[in-house]
């Protein structure tokens, strides 16, 4: 593996006996093999997913995939299919389950989901504007404000509301300039997502954004997007229940995770994660 830092938050997880991993991406053997031969559960996000990717990641050990539609929030798969259309596919080319993801906020897209074959869903943006997301307030109320109709590209990864700096980008990149330098050197999702400074960043979301409303904790989200499952009692059923509450948590890990340095030098990474009744 050349990512020195993969390396090494892998190395110290390994260490530490952390059961449950996911990786973004294409797939990495040696990551895979790592993983697996300490016995941990592998879920695996294409970035840009196709029947031919799930197989291979299937034969490589991942034990579950994400199916990632065109209306995802963050980095966009770049063949352009949409959630309905990818999560089916996907769970016909592959043995193992498939969660699905990419404008899922709220009970109607689990339901959707569900019904084209996901045993799953791993639900982005929503939990952006939770209690528990330290993203601004000022940002959980810019999604909020924001409709569909108004996301802009700023390039060909990724949407962001409309705002000045976000809008300088979609000029950029309409007339065919690059804009991944311009906004790495800006601070990335920094400014705009974490800081509430909307114009001079960028906030990625997914294209469902409608359906997001109000502030809501994360228990209450979960409650609000499995209400359809936590009435029924099967084994079967649970086991779905609990597969979306670990993989859910696995994106606020994108807001909630901290790294730092211990006294002996070695990096940890922390995630808050919360039970339900």
């Amino acid at each position: 593996m050349d990512d020195p830092y993969t390396q090494t938050v892998l190395t110290i997880s390994l260490e530490e006996g952390v059961k449950t991993f996911v990786s973004v991406g294409n797939v990495n053997k040696t990551l895979f093999k790592q993983i697996k031969d300490h016995h941990a559960t592998l879920i695996h996000r294409e970035s840009t997913p196709t029947p031919d990717a799930a197989r291979m990641a299937e034969i490589s050990g991942a034990d579950i995939i994400i199916a990632t539609g065109y209306d995802e929030g963050g980095w966009i798969p770049q063949n352009q299919i949409g959630t309905f259309s990818i999560v089916p596919t996907i769970v016909d080319a592959v043995d193992i389950p498939v969660m699905a993801t990419g404008g899922i906020n709220d009970i109607r897209g689990v339901r959707a989901a569900f019904a084209l074959g996901a045993e799953g869903v791993y639900v982005g943006t929503r939990f952006i504007v939770s209690e528990e997301c330290p993203a601004s307030d000022k940002t959980k109320e810019d999604i909020i404000r924001t409709k569909a109709k108004d996301l802009v590209f700023v390039s060909a990864t990724q949407r962001s509301t409309p705002h000045k700096f976000a809008i300088e980008l979609e000029n950029m990149y309409k007339n065919g300039l690059p804009t991944d330098e311009k906004i790495n050197q800006s601070g990335s999702l920094r400014p705009g997502m974490l800081e509430g400074r909307l114009d001079e960043g960028i906030v990625s979301v997914n294209t469902a954004i409608d359906l997001i409303t109000e502030v809501k904790s994360c228990e209450a989200i979960v409650k609000e997007l499995m209400a359809d499952f936590m009435k029924l009692t099967s084994k079967t059923t649970s086991s779905y229940i609990l597969l979306y509450r670990n993989i859910c948590f696995c994106f606020l890990e994108y807001f909630k995770m901290h790294s730092y340095w211990n006294k002996k030098k070695r990096l940890y990474h922390i995630v808050e994660t919360h039970q339900f009744a």
